[in-house]
């Protein structure tokens, strides 16, 4: 133990001094110590690649886990644009491609990117055999949806084993992950790395080198056969755990056995005289003897009675003497072939074949999720600006559970992922679809900001490589929604007791109101009659001459934002029959342009304007562009471009003196006879690219 201690602390010190005290932060932290000193002990990282703080890339994973298993098969890179001889770890990645580590992204094996943590703990549960897990198990982490469908069976297998356990309940699996987490993970995979014949009695061990026998010893846990192997025999030799094989030719003689039996190299051969189960997961791999086979690469079956082999899209050759039980043919492009022969085979796949020497073929082709019809259900709810949460209830009816990768205890098991307005909020892995069975989302509409008319609720399932969705339009009922926004209360008096009339010709008596009466005067009939609002809300109009109008500047000069402007026009629900709509607020003097559609506008223009005066405002109301004139001449001055949309209210620039220069430059403040004066190059853009019929909002 001394010896240990001391080796150990010489290592540490080692990688101390491999780090200059100006780089103090690439110490290792406490907890990853020990795998730092285990990774520079066991020469998977040379010392000058020590940075245990920085990112791991792809190829230095590719470096490590060579080294540590020894592998010796060579893959050709020369398909890969951005591989060359000269690339930093390229015997490692070469090695690392042949038996299935690294996969590239078309022409691209990317070398020097950054690792995730997903693709990490991907990569070496593939490394190490670990099987898929319960993907459901991820959903006591809060941010198990940002783990990729690729990679939730691996991640769900290596929680389940113990390797991985999150922090602070969280995955953090699209983060990077530096070199200590790296080497601390392999610490642990790894066991016990053994070059000298002594095997622990417990825990998992990686075996190096080691004559060409092992044989009577039980490995309780894992053992890594690595590919320095030329040929070996396990001789009762028991593993409680996984038996992975790199590569080589290897025997399992006597007692021996596993739980599992994973091959991983390119150019395998095993045979055994018991029936542990084994999966051909990568490389190609010759298996003779018996026991169950699983199937996801090219396989060889010689003499030997096999009770059941299950074919993933590869090809399984039978040679003479090879007798299966039972082949199922379970995905796209399965095939079953040889000299040997098969008492039953079970396609579950149309593009499946049987070429063997087979007794009986039963097609039960898995009929997928294709057919499943997804309705909503009448417990629905919708969202309200004063209750918001609402939720989504959807039932499935047509759904067959006879047959299928993902059928179990009657039921289909699906990916069931809820998306709201786009954004991912909700997946359910591992989801029991049954027919007549339901799923319900509860969410919370979003009310701030800039308001949407509608919130899209969209059900997803995913079963292999197909989909199914549901969507569902809801309706936010943003018209309840309050706005900042006001309009310009020109305050008056009445200057006389008048009589209160319903019609702007004075018609329709309404009442009397008495003289010095405070009310707001809205709108006007030029030269004839005002409109006005009592203190008590009536409205009506009286003559023209019976108030004392407020020469008060109401303008406001804070205008309102984006976000605001937009809200308003949406929650109001205005419409127009072009592409535009136009808001004058006489409130801030801005005109304001909108391009979009109903309950969709959004904000292109605010252009500075001056409206009406106090005595002539410019009136509220909902109206239509009709017309334009290239000038309106009044003797004296002009203005240019009117653009009318209210009998003889128009938007319109400044006044001009008959000798081309200003007459009145005010904006930004009420000044006009009721038009809405602009600046000329603002003018201009409504003339150019307003057209008729656009609807104008005056308020």
């Amino acid at each position: 133990m001394k010896r240990v201690y001391v080796l150990l602390l010489a290592v540490l010190l080692t990688l101390s001094s491999l780090i200059s005290t100006s780089a103090a932060a690439e110490q290792p932290d406490p907890w990853a110590a020990d795998a730092m000193a285990f990774a520079l002990e066991h020469h998977l990282l040379a010392p000058e690649e020590v940075a245990p703080k920085q990112p791991a890339a792809r190829g230095q994973l590719a470096a490590i886990t060579v080294r540590l298993l020894q592998l010796q098969q060579r893959a050709d890179l020369s398909g890969y644009s951005d591989v060359t001889p000269s690339t930093l770890y390229y015997e490692s990645l070469s090695k690392a491609v042949a038996i299935g580590l690294l996969e590239g992204n078309g022409s691209q094996l990317s070398p020097r990117a950054n690792l995730t943590r997903e693709q990490a703990i991907t990569i070496l549960a593939r490394c190490f055999g670990v099987p898929d897990g319960d993907t459901s198990s991820l959903e006591r982490y809060s941010d198990h949806m940002k783990v990729s469908d690729w990679a939730a069976g691996p991640v769900a297998g290596m929680i389940a084993e113990g390797y991985v356990k999150g922090s602070d309940a969280q995955l953090s699996p699209q983060s990077t992950i530096t070199q200590q987490e790296l080497a601390h993970l392999i610490r642990q995979m790894a066991g016990t790395i053994v070059t000298d014949g002594v095997v622990p009695a417990q825990g998992s061990v990686t075996l190096q080198t080691w004559g060409g026998l092992i044989s009577d010893l039980t490995v309780n846990g894992n053992l890594y056969l690595c590919g320095s192997f030329q040929q070996v025999e396990l001789h009762n030799v028991q593993v409680t755990g996984r038996l992975v094989i790199y590569g080589g030719s290897v025997q399992l003689t006597g007692t021996s056995s596993a739980k599992t039996i994973v091959c991983r190299g390119p150019g395998v051969t095993l045979s055994q005289t018991g029936s542990s189960p084994v999966q051909v997961s990568s490389g190609t791999a010759t298996l003779s003897g018996g026991g169950p086979i699983t199937a996801e690469a090219p396989v060889t079956l010689q003499s030997g009675s096999y009770p059941q082999v299950e074919v993933l899209g590869s090809t399984v050759t039978l040679e003479v003497g090879a007798q299966v039980e039972l082949a199922r043919l379970l995905t796209k492009g399965s095939i079953v072939t040889g000299a040997g022969t098969v008492t039953n085979a079970v396609l579950l796949h149309p593009d499946c074949n049987v070429t063997a020497a087979v007794g009986q073929v039963q097609t039960t082709y898995d009929p997928g999720i294709q057919q499943v019809n997804i309705t909503a259900a009448q417990s629905s709810t919708e969202p309200t600006p004063t209750s918001p949460t609402f939720s989504t209830t959807i039932q499935f009816d047509q759904v067959d559970v006879t047959t299928g990768l993902g059928v179990s205890n009657g039921a289909r098991y699906c990916t069931l992922s809820w998306y709201v307005d786009g954004v991912l909020v909700k997946k359910q892995r591992n989801f029991p679809l049954v027919s007549g069975g339901q799923a319900t989302l509860q969410t919370t509409a979003s009310y701030t900001g800039r308001v949407s008319a509608t919130t899209t609720v969209m059900a997803r399932l995913t079963y292999g490589d197909e989909t199914k969705d549901f969507t569902r339009k809801v309706d936010k009922h943003i018209e309840k929604l309050s706005s900042p926004v006001r309009t310009m209360d020109i305050e008056a008096t009445v200057r006389r007791t008048t009589t209160l009339y319903s019609g702007m010709k004075l018609t329709g008596k309404l009442g009397t109101v008495p003289a010095g009466t405070k009310v707001i005067y809205t709108s006007y009939s030029q030269n004839t009659s005002r409109k006005i609002r009592l203190p008590d809300g009536r409205t009506g109009w009286v003559g023209w001459n019976d108030l004392n109008i407020s020469t008060k500047n109401y303008t406001r000069y804070t205008d309102y934002t984006q976000t605001e402007k937009e809200n308003y026009v949406n929650i109001s629900g205005y419409q127009s029959t072009t592409k535009y709509l136009v808001w004058v607020s006489r409130l801030t003097q801005k005109v304001n342009v909108f391009e979009g559609s109903y309950r969709d506008w959004t904000l292109i223009h605010a252009f500075s304007c001056a409206t009406g005066a106090n005595t002539t405002p410019t009136i509220p109301g909902v109206f239509r562009y009709q017309y334009r004139v290239n000038l309106w001449d009044f003797d004296t001055y002009y203005v240019r471009r009117p653009m009318i949309f209210n009998g003889g209210h128009a938007f319109h620039t400044r006044t001009y003196r008959n000798n081309g220069t200003l007459l009145d430059a005010t904006i930004g403040r009420p000044i006009s006879h009721g038009c809405i004066r602009m600046y000329d190059e603002d003018v201009d853009w409504m003339w150019n690219n307003m057209p008729i019929g656009t609807t104008v909002v005056v308020y």
